[in-house]
């Protein structure tokens, strides 16, 4: 059966309706950079908490000195020799017993980043809103994309493509938030090699960069099976070569995992496995392709 296509456009048409599409994506995207602007400083606050919760684990004592309503001060915990080194350096603790009010003074290094530049501060809430604004605007550049291009697809192609944009807008940002979770554990594994008179100074905008960075490839290592999908349906791929050479997707995708986290055992296995379920997924997809594939040439 001859499906029905629309009828061709010209050349100049084609351009017309593909100005028209892209200047509606600026528009959305400058609205939702404005939008980002309200939302900014709340994904800032939220990238920085797996700094503060990676260090939660470490063993970090204060020192209470306690006021008498007559002004006397006097060290309430007195530290044993051996858990000296474990006080904090930064902070203490005043205990006024007159309104029983306790008050810690001075800055927690684990929660504190700085910035060494005085714009620092304004181009980091304009780059938040400016990926804000992408990420609220996707949905809708991608249906302008899908729907300047969806005319000159046959409806079978068109019930092909679509499961697959689908399943790559659902397992990018799974990927991305995966990785924001297990952020913590790497930001613990660095911290281990922390000695006295070594002490964290974060820069901001480092460890934006190194937070961003991790979750955009988490996002697309997480994107493996549509690529094997686009594969098997160009006929590059088929599922008993991935079935075939499964023990060596597994040594690569641990190898992988090992390269995008840091050298800690842990942190590797729980990057691994959700790749190796990805992979065992891949193949189901890979058969199916192929399988209706076969139904189709048995039919014609």
């Amino acid at each position: 059966m001859i499906e029905n296509r629309p009828a061709e456009l010209s050349v100049w048409d084609h351009w017309e309706e593909l100005r028209t599409r892209i200047i509606r994506c600026i528009i959305a995207l400058s609205l939702s950079a404005i939008l980002g602007l309200f939302l900014s400083k709340n994904a800032l606050e939220a990238l920085v908490q797996p700094l503060a919760r990676s260090l939660n684990h470490l063993e970090e004592n204060y020192l209470t000195l306690r006021i008498s309503p007559e002004g006397t001060l006097c060290v309430e915990n007195l530290p044993d020799p051996e858990s000296i080194n474990k006080l904090s350096r930064f902070r203490l603790i005043f205990h006024f017993e007159k309104n029983d009010k306790t008050f810690v003074f001075g800055p927690d290094y684990r929660t504190n980043f700085y910035y060494f530049n005085p714009i620092d501060p304004f181009t980091l809430w304009l780059k938040a809103s400016l990926i804000l604004g992408v990420l609220i605007a996707l949905p809708y550049v991608l249906f302008q994309v899908w729907a300047f291009v969806s005319p000159g697809l046959t409806n079978s192609e068109k019930r092909g493509v679509k499961p697959v944009l689908w399943m790559g807008f659902l397992l990018f940002p799974i990927g991305a938030c995966f990785a924001y979770f297990m952020l913590q554990f790497a930001l613990g594994f660095f911290t281990r090699y922390t000695f006295p008179g070594l002490e964290p100074r974060l820069g901001i905008h480092s460890y934006i960069g190194f937070a961003l960075t991790l979750m955009l490839a988490s996002g697309v290592v997480f994107e493996l099976p549509v690529v094997v999908v686009i594969l098997t349906s160009m006929g590059l791929v088929h599922p008993a070569f991935l079935r075939k050479y499964r023990r060596h997707a597994i040594i690569l995708l641990f190898l992988l995992a090992a390269v995008v986290t840091p050298p800690d055992v842990f942190t590797m296995f729980a990057v691994a496995i959700p790749l190796l379920v990805l992979y065992e997924f891949s193949i189901i997809l890979s058969s199916f392709i192929v399988k209706k594939r076969n139904m189709d040439k048995g039919n014609i």
